[in-house]
């Protein structure tokens, strides 16, 4: 069985084995274009994490999958990936060109070892260590707003966020929203309120918002700029981490990643 040593985003390490046939099962139910963000990835996790060489951020020493954060579970299952398929480094997927006067398919490819890795700051690491999972920033008129590092569990409950506030929360405001803690001078904190907050919020400030967020977390740079091998447009393509991303595939079209 593959095994590889993986060094992720917080500072853990540890080694990972490829997937067996009983993980295929698990990830072979539903549907398969579905993200890999909540229950199945950690199954999946959980059963190919083998060893802990170095703790990082987590209490003890030891990850528990469901609690770790988003930038080490998307890692972790690129690195499953890898242990599954070692002979393939790459990943190709087709999309469609977004040039209206071209719209055909464009063949993708993109080396999984050499996506661009954001590495926890020391300050967070330390309060997320100490299960402090609650940092501050200010918007622009002074209010605290009191935010969180995102983990499995929280990706978790955007199902939740969605079900009280409705299909409209999606996109820039539900990942806001999904790390808010407080805001100072709301009533309440509930996901309703919260977004009434971020509606009422300028633009501008959602913004300096996420890259605050983004800044305090580490991750992995899972959108890749892709070109067009018909007509040369460029654009910028988010990696298909859906259950099919762990499943045997066949190549794409072509090479066009850039």
């Amino acid at each position: 069985m593959p095994e590889i040593t993986v060094e992720f985003p917080s500072g853990l390490a540890g080694r990972l084995r490829g997937l067996k046939g009983k993980e295929l099962r698990t990830l072979a139910s539903g549907d398969k274009r579905a993200g890999l963000t909540g229950q199945a990835l950690t199954t999946v996790l959980q059963a190919c994490w083998l060893e802990t060489l170095a703790g990082g951020p987590y209490p003890g020493g030891e990850v528990k999958w469901e609690d770790a954060l988003m930038g080490d579970r998307f890692y972790g299952l690129i690195g499953v990936r890898r242990a599954s398929y070692p002979e393939d480094p790459f990943l190709d997927f087709d999309t469609q060109c977004l040039n209206k006067r071209c719209g055909k398919t464009i063949g993708a490819r993109v080396e999984l070892e050499k996506l661009e890795v954001k590495a926890l700051p020391t300050a967070s690491a330390e309060r997320f260590a100490s299960g402090q999972n609650r940092l501050e920033t200010h918007l622009a008129d002074g209010r605290k707003v009191v935010f969180k590092l995102m983990t499995g569990r929280d990706h978790i409950k955007q199902k939740q966020i969605q079900d009280a506030v409705g299909p409209s929360a999606q996109g820039l405001l539900l990942s806001l929203a999904s790390r808010i803690v407080e805001v100072e001078g709301l009533k309440s904190n509930s996901a309703r309120d919260i977004f009434a907050f971020l509606d009422d919020l300028e633009i501008s400030e959602h913004r300096n918002l996420l890259e605050t967020f983004d800044a305090a977390d580490c991750g992995i740079q899972t959108d890749i700029h892709v070109i067009c091998q018909w007509c040369d447009h460029e654009q910028v393509e988010s990696l298909p981490l859906g259950k099919s991303f762990l499943m045997p595939k066949g190549k794409a079209s072509g090479a066009g990643a850039g």
